[in-house]
């Protein structure tokens, strides 16, 4: 069971549709009735668009919510809003907006750069939409969103996808999807540490998430088939770049790290301060791009900006472990029952399990962490056992494979390589008619996590 208290499951953030709402507008008459309100009918204590509820939206939204970018509506136009201030009201109460999957009240750890609304800015939220959306009076200067972060770093490398047109597939679990992986070649000629990145997408209407998979194309899969030959493989299914990808790097493709997430809102990211996470020459970052095509369509080719160094204070590694999926490999006949609201899953590994020994260092800081289930995943929580004490290390209530990326702790717990990490995912089978298994495929499922790690000083 979940220790955590459970809200309750919104609308995933691309399927929120639209509600009728009524626009105010300002008052004529400052005469209030015996009841507070005014002749209008509207509560003069109500918030208002321009004076309460727009600056959460700067702040919160806008660096999606605005014009050319993927989200449905822009945020700083009133009359755009209005419309869909139901839908608005229930994704912030559900928490399914502004997307940020893990937990961040304090309940069970806290999170840098978190997109996490206060329970008294979902309250003025609710209030104003109830209130009937008054629009209040509009300042001369509309309130700004964030500064983006700056990506840091001496060596700034420059690499892009190619242009493609994606297709959405029109399947029921990719209806206006089209997921396609394209391998970037990273390490040149000697030993190089990334220490951040930053995405730039060439088309913001269409490119939904980004995640970037260290592959080490030499890796034997099976026999004498090496992921070069299985990428080689995947590349000449069709004459388009790149190769369709649902799952990781490909299928059969394995990773040795994902240390890049991205989805819409994100700046740049850079590593904590001093840690990098080490390529080899010949290591190519798969880029596996998510295009949502519901609203809009074209082409693309997305630029990444790659902050790398030749050395680093402490070499970080993002490991990755799934007993769930290795049950799979390994032939357990561990399957997910059809039909049921709530299936659960439990297993828990060491350290070491998900990163070795990494130098030998006797204690580790988990700087971040990357949750990731496929599409019917509900929830998941992750407990680190310390010297046999428990903790909760992450909790999410509402998972959206849509908005998966990597979590950096504003106090990173502190691991020694014998303690364990304790991960509990639960999925909604309800629509599924056969058993679901394990694997990497849309039809399969996963419990992954992974943790990025170095030494502490």
């Amino acid at each position: 069971m979940f220790l955590c208290v459970s809200w309750g499951v919104g609308c995933a953030p691309n399927e929120a549709s639209t509600s009728q709402g009524s626009s105010t507008g300002d008052s004529d008459s400052d005469s209030e009735g015996e009841t507070g309100e005014s002749e209008t009918g509207v509560d003069p204590n109500a918030p208002t668009y321009y004076g309460d509820v727009l600056p959460i939206f700067a702040n919160a939204c806008e660096n999606c919510h605005d014009d050319g970018g993927i989200a449905p509506f822009v945020t700083n136009r009133y009359e755009d809003v209005v419309p869909w201030g139901t839908a608005i009201t229930a994704a912030v109460e559900a928490r399914t907006m502004p997307p940020f999957l893990v937990d961040n009240s304090g309940a069970c750890s806290t999170f840098s750069h978190a997109r996490w609304l206060t329970d008294d800015e979902i309250s003025t939220i609710a209030a104003w939409v109830a209130a009937d959306m008054p629009e209040g009076e509009k300042p001369a200067q509309l309130p700004e969103p964030p500064a983006p972060e700056v990506l840091e770093g001496e060596t700034i490398v420059e690499v892009a996808t190619p242009s493609y047109t994606p297709v959405a597939k029109g399947t029921s679990d990719a209806l206006y999807d089209d997921y396609r992986c394209f391998p970037i070649v990273v390490g040149e000629d000697t030993t190089q540490f990334l220490q951040g990145f930053e995405v730039v997408p060439g088309n913001d209407a269409i490119v939904h998430h980004v995640v970037g998979f260290k592959v080490d194309p030499e890796r034997t899969v099976v026999g004498n088939i090496t992921n070069a030959g299985i990428m080689e493989l995947l590349d000449g299914q069709d004459e388009e770049p790149g190769w369709e990808c649902f799952g990781a790097a490909g299928e059969n493709v394995l990773v040795d790290g994902v240390p890049l997430t991205w989805a819409p809102g994100v700046s740049a990211i850079n590593y904590p301060e001093g840690t990098g996470i080490r390529f080899e020459p010949g290591d190519v970052l798969v880029l596996q791009m998510h295009y949502y095509l519901a609203n809009a369509g074209g082409d693309d080719s997305t630029a990444v900006r790659l902050s790398m160094a030749d050395q680093v204070e402490r070499e970080g590694a993002l490991g990755l472990f799934d007993q769930f999926l290795f049950s799979g490999f390994s032939g357990g006949g561990v399957e997910l029952e059809p039909g049921k609201p709530s299936v659960i899953y439990g297993w828990d590994a060491a350290l070491s399990s998900f990163v070795g020994d990494l130098g030998g260092a006797s204690e580790f800081e988990v700087l971040g962490i990357l949750p990731h289930m496929h599409r019917l995943g509900q929830r998941m929580q992750v407990d680190f056992q310390i010297d046999g004490e428990q903790s909760c290390g992450a909790y999410i209530n509402n998972w959206d494979f849509d908005w998966q990326q990597v979590f950096f702790y504003e106090q990173p717990p502190v691991l020694k390589p014998s303690d364990r990490i304790k991960v509990t995912c639960e999925w909604n089978t309800e629509g599924v008619q056969n058993p679901v298994t394990p694997g990497f495929g849309s039809e399969n499922e996963m419990c992954l996590i992974g943790v990025y790690v170095a030494p502490k000083l």
